[in-house]
């Protein structure tokens, strides 16, 4: 029995992989194509983009798998912004790809991980050892989460006690050698 290599798409029409399309046992040159596959290849495409079947047929229609075109698209990207300081200010989805080839040219101030959500009085800084800009930048570092409130007053040491209250240690004589012979130079 001959097989054919058909494209499967997902509910909104997007390629996902190849499968094998069985032909039919008493009908030769027919083929069994899964429900949502399409016989036409897509085109190659860069990275950040996808293919996307378009036709006037509904996927459970026969007709479906031959009856359409290919569209590329660019994925759409979330895109973490900060600010100058790497707070974390929004997430905007990006209608250009920002992903492979272009990732080069990523703005400052952007990152491609999901920032967390803090819990309230803190906020998710994201730090990066890359320059800001730079593809490394928005896709190594990490996200930490640092309190808003401002750090408390350090008081002051608590009195030693082992030293009497009134009493301060003497100053260190070092005007004698190791053996308490005087060691000041004589002054003529």
């Amino acid at each position: 029995m001959a097989s054919k290599t058909v494209y499967q798409t997902n509910e909104a029409a997007y390629y996902t992989h190849n499968e094998e399309a069985q032909e039919f046992p008493f009908s030769e040159g027919e083929f069994n194509v899964p429900f949502g596959a399409v016989e036409v290849e897509p085109p190659a495409r860069e990275v950040g983009f996808r293919a996307r079947w378009t036709s006037k047929y509904q996927r459970y229609d026969r007709l479906y798998s031959t009856k359409g075109k290919w569209a590329i698209e660019a994925i759409p990207v979330d895109l973490q912004v900060i600010d100058a300081d790497g707070r974390f200010v929004e997430t905007i989805i990006s209608s250009v790809p920002e992903v492979g080839a272009n990732l080069e040219r990523i703005q400052e101030n952007r990152v491609l991980i999901a920032a967390p959500t803090p819990e309230e009085g803190f906020a998710a800084f994201w730090s990066s050892k890359h320059p800001n800009g730079t593809a490394e930048f928005a896709t190594l570092g990490q996200w930490l989460i640092k309190s808003l409130a401002p750090l408390p007053e350090i008081p002051p040491p608590a009195p030693d006690p082992a030293l009497p209250a009134d009493d301060t240690p003497a100053p260190i004589d070092d005007t004698n050698d190791a053996a308490g012979n005087d060691a000041t130079p004589e002054t003529t």
